[in-house]
């Protein structure tokens, strides 16, 4: 293809990229980022590969020549992807995400069974019996 059909294209599939790329970080925001911070570092990084995308789309087909109908074609892509398998797909990533957390839940509650016995059977007591001895008054 030459120039201009080729960047068209490239830019449809790169509008269709990016929010696919905003469904998996959705995903992961779902389950495992919860506060402020998190979601203002996935929105950073969603934003710097999409204009980075975008960017390499344009460089690579038209060494940076913006034109209209890629812009146009970037936003058709956007909502050709909204319209018909964004909501699937979306629900696919955080049951996807879901799962992963589990699992990663289920790992690290076998890694630390062993620690909590140990601090139920040897620090909970010392510290017991240390606030038994301030509230009794013998202070050492």
């Amino acid at each position: 293809m030459s120039g201009e059909p080729w960047a068209f294209c490239l830019s449809f599939i790169c509008g269709v990229g990016i929010m696919l790329f905003w469904d998996i970080l959705h995903g992961m925001r779902h389950s495992f980022f919860h506060g402020v911070i998190g979601n203002i570092l996935l929105d950073v990084l969603w934003w710097f590969v999409s204009v980075t995308s975008f960017l390499w789309c344009i460089w690579e087909t038209v060494a940076l020549r913006l034109r209209f109908f890629e812009m146009f074609a970037m936003l058709g892509g956007i909502m050709l992807y909204r319209v018909t398998v964004s909501e699937p797909l979306r629900r696919v990533f955080c049951g996807f995400f879901d799962i992963i957390l589990k699992i990663i839940k289920f790992i690290f509650k076998i890694l630390l069974t062993p620690a909590r016995f140990l601090d139920k059977i040897l620090i909970e007591p010392f510290v017991r019996n240390i606030k038994r001895r301030i509230k009794g008054g013998e202070r050492k």
